[in-house]
């Protein structure tokens, strides 16, 4: 009798417990936009990564569209880390700050070093500098980062469209949605279209 008494007490006290966690409130929204990606592992997470356990990340999520990803030598990787379905070169730099433009320059300069096509990634857990997303946009060079991961992704379920024969892949529809979703370099203001002012009004006399 006094054994069934316990137990009837102890499931009392499981199902209090559970109602108590049940009316905890909702966890806060990230004061930051952070691509869901991001958010899936934990952005604190991915922040304490090295260079090498990033890189491995970024190569496991692309592998999970079924695309095929070569990881270069730590050294002399002419600054390629990932190189994607045999042509698409990826520099992934995992940091405390803003990347600028020599991780552009490098993946560029390495693509053709390691026979890639033009069309080449960077991708941090961080955001990129006004100078390094205007050199992407005049070299083909696509940038993800801690805001728009997630687009990175799109471009390569694209990839992922025409299966795992290089040659079929049609580059025109990758680079269209690279231009639609990666960073945008700052407008140059020489080219904002002036605003127009009112001309006065005229009054006529009696």
């Amino acid at each position: 009798m006094i054994g069934i008494v316990f137990w009837q007490w102890v499931l009392a006290q499981e199902k209090s417990q559970r109602r108590v966690k049940n009316t905890k409130p909702a966890a806060a929204k990230p004061a930051s936009v952070v691509s869901s990606a991001w958010q899936a592992v934990g952005i604190d997470r991915i922040d304490k990564m090295s260079g090498v356990e990033f890189e491995n990340y970024i190569a496991g999520m692309v592998r999970s569209l079924g695309l095929r990803v070569t990881t270069t030598s730590v050294t002399g990787d002419y600054g390629v880390d990932l190189i994607i379905s045999g042509q698409f070169a990826v520099q992934c730099k995992r940091q405390s700050r803003p990347v600028g433009t020599a991780a552009v320059q490098q993946v560029v300069a390495g693509a053709a070093m390691h026979g890639c096509s033009d069309m080449t990634f960077v991708i941090s857990n961080q955001n990129f500098t006004q100078a390094a997303a205007k050199l992407a946009a005049a070299s083909s060079c696509g940038l993800y980062g801690r805001d728009n991961f997630d687009h990175f992704m799109d471009v390569m379920r694209e990839v992922a469209k025409f299966g795992s024969d290089d040659a079929n892949r049609p580059h025109v529809r990758v680079e269209k949605v690279v231009k639609r979703t990666s960073v945008k370099p700052p407008l140059d203001p020489a080219k904002r279209t002036p605003k127009k002012t009112a001309k006065p009004k005229t009054v006529s006399g009696p």
